[in-house]
């Protein structure tokens, strides 16, 4: 089994998931939907590094938990997603 195992949905959703040993994982987001997936994810009390330095913009750093919170998580972004693709599709913010 992947550290990242679970995240297949998000590969599908024009995401890059890098394997990882550690505790954590590193997910590349299509810049249209970082501003709203950030706000969703802080109004629903979860935690997520969004990089801002040059080089890893569209990064975000995902601390890897119990199964039941990797579940939340998923399960927030999964919820969230087609509004944020709707979003971006009708020319929404760029992040």
């Amino acid at each position: 089994p992947t550290r990242s195992r679970g995240l297949g949905d998000v590969y599908k959703r024009q995401c890059r998931v890098f394997e990882s040993d550690a505790n954590f994982i590193l997910v590349k987001f299509p810049h249209h939907v970082i501003p709203g997936l950030k706000e969703e994810l802080v109004a629903q009390g979860l935690i997520v590094k969004f990089f801002t330095e040059p080089g890893f913009v569209g990064y975000a750093r995902i601390s890897l938990g119990t199964e039941e919170e990797n579940a939340r998580l998923m399960e927030a972004i999964l919820r969230a997603w087609p509004a944020l693709e709707a979003e971006g599709a009708s020319g929404g913010e760029v992040a």
